[in-house]
This record gives structure tokens, C-alpha cells and sequence, in this order.
């Protein structure tokens, strides 16, 4: 376990469950100064004997065979730099409606059939990431590919607008020529309280929304070399026609439906 230089009681809660631990596995503390979940991220990374390193949110539910499952998958798929699975919601309230629009931005994915992101999004408008949350990363792959400081730093205390670290580290991996994979015999539950659909808490993450946005301009660059700056403005007018075409289909909602 890694922590991210929190200001509550976190330390103390682990070192005392690090004193009655019993299990065969061990459990261990590192403290890391720097706040971010990209710091946070490279401390485990480094740390980590293990070949593949999972990353389990604080309210990720994984079933019994999980681990099981993503050491498997990193040992039958060598090529796989990083790679997810489903991920249900354990909603304790039923979702809004039109809730599936933006059920991606909550971590939510599921299917029936194992693929590889390279092959399934190739065109690069379509282009598409495991998410963040219960990501398997292997070690060769993060350490020949993800520099040692990142440019988007991550979540931070309340802090989203530096969200999209898990992007920015999945694209250098994928860029350096890595696959990405969701394999469907990994499974999650996702604990979302109703207060995540409560209209204040929507309107909270419209920060979430923004720092997403603005960072797909740096992870966009990823694939280009510093001159090819003139890509730029193609991404910016793509863009702005996307929030146009956006705000003629839902014109006459946009004002009302929180979704």
C-alpha cells in the first residue's frame, strides 16, 4: 500500500493493521512526500518484486479469482504492458436516467468477450483506454516506457483538475509499442453511493469533466515529436464541432437534465 501523503489518519490505521496481520502475504507501508496519485503510482511500481502490479481503488470490490485471473492473463499475454477488466456498479440507488452516457467517466465497463485495445480503437479519434481503476500494469513495461515525472501529477486530496494521470501513463505505454488489453475474466465491483448522483455532486465533477478534457491535449502529444505543434489546432476545431454537434442534439434538455 501506497500513500499519498494524506492529512488524515491513514498511516496509523494500516501500521496498526500491519501489527495484527496474520495473513501469509505481507502488508506493507511506504510513505511518499509528493502528492498525486502519479507519484503514488511509480513509489508502488517501484517497490513491487512482483513481474505485474494491480491497482485497487478504495471502493473497488474485487471477486475472490482476481488476482488469480490478472496473474494468468499477464503470463498468457506477453506482449500486454497493462490491462483491465469489468467493472460493475454496485449502485446503491438506481442510476439516473441516460446514466450509460456517462457511465465510462465513473469507471464503469463491462463485456463478454477479451480484447486488445490496439486492435479494437486504431483509428486515433477513437482511441481508447482500460480505466484506472483495478488496471494491472506490468513492471518491464512501466519502467522502459512511463518517464520518471509525469505531466499530469493526478487526484490530489479534493483536487480533480489534474485528473488523467491514468491516461497519460496507459499512452506512454501504448505509444512505446505495449498492448492494452480488457480481459473479462477479471471482475470488479464498483461501490457508488446515491450521493454520487445527487445534483451537487454532478455538478462537483464538471471539474473532473474539465480536467479530463484539457489533459487530452497533453496525452494527445504523446504520439507526436515537439515540431509536429500543428496538430494542435485540428484537435481544437475537432473539438469545438464536437460541442456544437452536443449542443444542438440536446438543446432543448441541456438546461434541465443534469446528465
Amino acid at each position: 500500500m501506497t500513500i499519498i501523503n494524506s492529512t488524515d489518519k491513514t498511516a496509523e490505521v494500516v501500521k496498526e493493521q500491519i501489527s495484527n496481520w496474520s495473513e501469509v502475504y505481507r502488508l506493507k507501508y511506504y510513505f511518499k512526500h509528493e502528492q498525486g496519485l502519479a507519484f503514488a503510482r511509480r513509489c508502488a511500481i517501484c517497490e513491487a518484486k512482483s513481474d505485474f502490479i494491480g491497482f485497487l481503488d478504495d471502493d473497488n470490490l474485487p471477486y475472490p479469482n482476481w488476482v488469480a485471473e490478472a496473474y494468468k492473463f499477464g503470463q498468457t499475454h506477453v506482449n500486454a504492458g497493462a490491462y483491465g477488466g469489468q467493472i460493475h456498479g454496485k449502485f446503491e440507488v438506481e442510476p439516473p436516467p441516460e446514466f450509460e452516457i456517462i457511465a465510462c467517466f465513473f469507471a464503469l465497463i463491462e463485456g463478454n468477450k477479451t480484447y486488445c485495445y490496439n486492435e479494437k480503437y486504431k483509428h486515433p479519434q477513437k482511441k481508447m483506454f482500460p480505466p484506472g481503476a483495478g488496471i494491472v500494469i506490468r513492471k518491464q513495461a512501466w519502467l522502459e516506457s512511463v518517464p520518471e515525472r509525469q505531466k499530469i501529477t493526478g487526484v490530489s486530496g479534493e483536487s480533480l483538475s489534474t485528473k488523467s494521470e491514468d491516461i497519460e501513463m496507459l499512452s506512454y505505454i501504448f505509444y512505446a509499442g505495449w498492448e492494452l488489453w480488457f480481459n473479462k475474466d477479471m471482475n470488479i465491483d464498483h461501490k457508488i453511493p446515491k450521493s454520487r448522483f445527487e445534483r451537487n455532486y454532478i455538478i462537483y465533477i464538471i471539474l473532473f469533466f474539465q480536467g479530463v478534457g484539457l489533459s487530452r491535449y497533453q496525452t494527445k502529444m504523446i504520439a507526436y515529436e515537439p515540431w509536429h505543434f500543428f496538430v494542435l489546432p485540428a484537435y481544437i476545431i475537432n473539438d469545438l464541432l464536437k460541442v456544437m454537434v452536443h449542443f444542438m442534439k440536446y438543446r432543448n434538455v441541456i438546461t434541465t437534465d443534469i446528465v
